[in-house]
């Protein structure tokens, strides 16, 4: 099943809630060579989740493992006209969890914004060959600016918007939760107190 719920914040609106902080953690944020994974299940069978499949195996696996791995994405934009090489900017975050009770705590995870290059097999499926990641510091604006392009001030934007960031995490792991049939109704960062996943915008409160 798809992981992700990608958002264009130019087409989709969201109900703003309270805010949640990112987990702590510190993967490799320049230029990610992708590793070579077999495009055969349907995790790859569009070019976004092969990218979800990329986040959860080549990225979340950076960090401190957890029992559950959730990919959020929002696209800010595609290029497919060559399918040897879709290019897929975006805002693309990791967070890995362990279940406790009802609530989902992040153990660990980060915020990994760039470019996926997606290319299309024989077989129709898809697979990431790359993935070009801003970097930290003093390089993150020249290579932000680098890699996004005519399209830097629409990604600032959605950067420097963490309370929209967080409203799309949560209603991605929602959207996750219910998929999977966790009986799961709340989120934990460290140090912050839990958040409902669901609220009146958000159907079937309590997957059966």
């Amino acid at each position: 099943m798809k992981h992700l719920l990608y958002l264009s914040l130019l087409a989709v609106s969201v109900t703003i809630t309270a805010g949640m902080v990112s987990c702590t953690g510190n993967a490799d944020s320049q230029a990610i060579q992708a590793d070579t994974i077999a495009a055969t299940d349907t995790l790859q069978s569009t070019p976004l989740t092969a990218i979800d499949n990329y986040l959860t195996d080549s990225i979340g696996k950076r960090y401190g493992s957890g029992e559950v791995c959730i990919p959020v994405g929002i696209v800010i934009a595609e290029e497919a006209s060559d399918t040897t090489d879709i290019r897929v900017w975006g805002s693309w975050e990791v967070y890995n969890y362990n279940v406790s009770g009802d609530t989902l705590v992040c153990v660990s995870g980060g915020h990994h914004p760039g470019l996926m290059h997606v290319a299309k097999s024989a077989d129709g499926t898809y697979r990431v060959t790359a993935f070009d990641a801003i970097g930290n510091g003093s390089s993150y604006e020249p290579t932000a600016r680098k890699i996004f392009g005519d399209k830097y001030e629409q990604f600032a934007a959605i950067y420097a918007d963490n309370v929209q960031r967080d409203e799309v995490r949560r209603v991605t792991t929602a959207d996750y939760v219910k998929q999977h049939n966790l009986s799961v109704t709340m989120i934990k960062d460290y140090g912050w107190d839990p958040i409902a996943l669901f609220d009146s915008t958000t159907t079937n409160a309590q997957p059966q």
